[in-house]
């Protein structure tokens, strides 16, 4: 492009990709409601891979800029009628910026070197006053109700920046350390994947059959049957991953374990208790809801796999 003046080809190529990771997708109702609007919603999400030693690619500025092609007045109607929502916050990466003590500064005392807990927060204020911040996987889904006699007249733009603070943010672990860390790691991630939560479910929920009028009582007790063995072997996971975690070395190992055992095995736990209750209901639409539900947690048991394996190679080490 003339005016710009890159070394290689190369540098181009990273912009692209970096502009690619703002990925947007919008959908237009095609037929108004019953007041003449259509609805808009536009879904802004992170792309971009995650990233163990910093360098990773933050959208902070993200935002809609609307025009109006009549006049600049109405723009101020368009923003008031706009609605936002973050359906995919990952507190997770934001919190590994704050780990452990931040030590800096210069002189011998203590209180000189440890200049603040914290010195590289995930957000700054002037990061957040200029829009959404967009941490990798996370999004903003915007929605918006417009007439159709406006919408000719309607330009809407998605706009963003790459933090330099963050994509420029290095991290160097002291590989010194590794030969007394790794071997705790290597137990606690080994000891993780040994835990089989992943089969049973997929056991139940082929187990369970279709539900409904024609189903006979011998046909709900086995299903009871499958479903109380599910939620105890549920239990019993959820033991093991409190007891490592009390012994977990590593701090992301840690807030994983709470993950998995606080929202996976609790989610699994609550279908299986649904499940029984609808059973001893007596209604059979109830029963077919709730075993539906139970086989919906398939998509769980897809997940646990996936991020305990990406877990494990991040830390180089491989399942046995």
């Amino acid at each position: 492009m003339e005016g710009q003046d890159y070394s290689s080809p190369g540098d181009f190529e990273m912009l692209q990709r970096l502009r690619n990771w703002l990925h947007v997708e919008t959908s237009v109702s095609k037929t108004p409601d019953q007041e003449g609007f259509h609805q808009l919603t536009v879904n802004v999400q992170n792309e971009a891979p995650e990233n163990s030693y910093g360098n990773d690619v933050v959208f902070i500025g993200v935002g809609l800029r609307v025009s109006d092609g009549r006049e600049r007045r109405n723009l101020d109607k368009w923003a008031r009628g706009i609605s936002k929502s973050r359906p995919s916050d990952r507190q997770d990466i934001r919190q590994s910026y704050n780990q452990g003590t931040w030590v800096a500064g210069h002189g011998h005392s203590y209180d000189t070197w440890v200049a603040g807990r914290g010195l590289f927060p995930n957000i700054t204020p002037d990061e957040q006053s200029f829009g959404e911040v967009l941490f990798p996987s996370e999004s903003v889904v915007y929605e918006m109700r417009i007439a159709a006699d406006d919408l000719p007249y309607i330009d809407i733009k998605v706009e963003g920046s790459v933090s330099r603070r963050h994509l420029f943010h290095i991290v160097y672990p002291l590989e010194a350390l590794k030969s007394w860390s790794q071997p705790a790691i290597n137990q606690t991630l080994r000891a993780l994947n040994a835990v089989d939560i992943v089969n049973p479910l997929i056991r139940a929920a082929g187990a369970i059959p279709e539900l409904g009028p024609q189903t006979t009582h011998s046909e709900i007790g086995e299903v009871r049957m499958t479903v109380e063995g599910l939620q105890t072997q549920v239990t019993e996971a959820w033991k093991e991953l409190n007891e490592m975690l009390h012994s977990a070395p590593n701090q992301e190992i840690q807030d994983y374990l709470r993950k998995e055992g606080k929202e996976d095995l609790s989610s699994i736990w609550q279908a299986c208790k649904y499940t029984l209750e609808s059973l001893s209901s007596g209604d059979t639409q109830r029963m077919i809801d709730a075993t539906q539900a139970l086989r919906s947690l398939l998509l769980i048991a897809d997940d646990i796999k996936r991020r305990r394996l990406e877990l494990m190679s991040r830390f180089g080490v491989s399942p046995e």
